[in-house]
């Protein structure tokens, strides 16, 4: 068997222009995802046939929210996310850029991580 290095392959494109009849592009009427509020989203990670997300409401940046949805939209329950949990060391070498985010382990746990905090989020049924 001979490497890969010894055998290389040089592949040569030539471009060529094709013209075609007329495009009509279309769409359908937006619909919202959700049936309450604008909420501007900042993280979600699916649980299941559930969502979690990270959100506020549209006029109110600085007002997060944790939500549990169903995939069709459906607010099953919402908490204000508080300054509660454990503080934590973050490791220099791992940039966090936004303020909270979700994350998912290997054992499909769902954190809430921010610069200094970590909270685990527990799904009981429809509740966080």
């Amino acid at each position: 068997m001979k490497s890969a290095e010894t055998n290389a392959l040089r592949i040569y494109l030539k471009p060529e222009t094709r013209e075609i009849g007329e495009v009509t592009i279309s769409g359908e009427r937006i619909m919202n995802l959700f049936k309450a509020d604008t909420l501007n989203i900042v993280d979600y990670e699916i649980s299941g046939d559930q969502i979690i997300m990270i959100a506020n409401p549209y006029k109110s940046l600085n007002d997060q929210w944790l939500y549990l949805t169903s995939v069709s939209g459906e607010i099953l329950t919402f908490r204000k996310i508080r300054t509660a949990g454990h503080q934590v060391e973050v490791p220099e070498s791992i940039a966090i850029n936004t303020k909270l985010y979700l994350f998912k382990d290997c054992y499909k746990n769902i954190q809430l991580l921010t610069k200094e905090k970590v909270w685990q989020i527990f799904v009981d049924e429809n509740n966080l």
